[in-house]
């Protein structure tokens, strides 16, 4: 292998690899015909790899699930209008948010998500600037903290609409 290695990268080398000079001295008494028939080998070895990992790569790769996207991170993609990587800020706000709904509502946090989703698309196909997580958390601190009962969602959101 080493009679294979071009003689112009050897220089790049001599710093990192204390084998380089004898290398390079061995190298140097190469003539350029006999590093014909490796480079042949070598393309044919890059060849035959890339036919052997190729294949491989693409069935692990469609043999791994993606990563399902939690509830918060679907609801910050939404907010966002593009892809978000899940450890961005407004997946944390929306956690929180949902949380803090959690506690003040008798709904499952899917219901809760569901609703606030909804009631955000009916009011901005009414021309509301507000954006989803701006929605959810003006709901959110329209309910009182500390109930005696849970209210219900669907009541928390018609009434952050104004419509009733």
């Amino acid at each position: 292998m080493i009679l294979c290695w071009p003689a112009k990268k050897v220089p790049e080398l001599w710093g990192f690899f204390p084998f380089t000079f004898s290398l390079a001295s061995t190298i140097g008494n190469i003539k350029s015909d006999t590093l014909k028939p490796c480079e042949s080998i070598v393309k044919l070895l890059i060849t035959v790899s890339f036919a052997v990992l190729l294949p491989l790569i693409i069935i692990w790769s469609m043999s791994t699930s993606p990563k399902e996207m939690s509830l918060e991170w679907q609801l910050a993609v939404i907010d966002a209008g593009e892809q978000l990587p899940e450890y961005h800020s407004n997946v944390a706000k929306s956690l929180l948010l949902l949380d803090s709904l959690e506690k003040k509502c008798s709904n499952s946090r899917e219901e809760i998500a569901r609703v606030c989703l909804a009631t955000y698309s009916f009011l901005a196909e009414r021309g509301s600037l507000l954006t989803l997580l701006e929605f959810i958390q003006q709901i959110n601190e329209s309910i009182p903290e500390h109930l005696d009962s849970k209210i219900d969602i669907k009541e928390a959101a018609r009434a952050a609409t104004g419509y009733r």
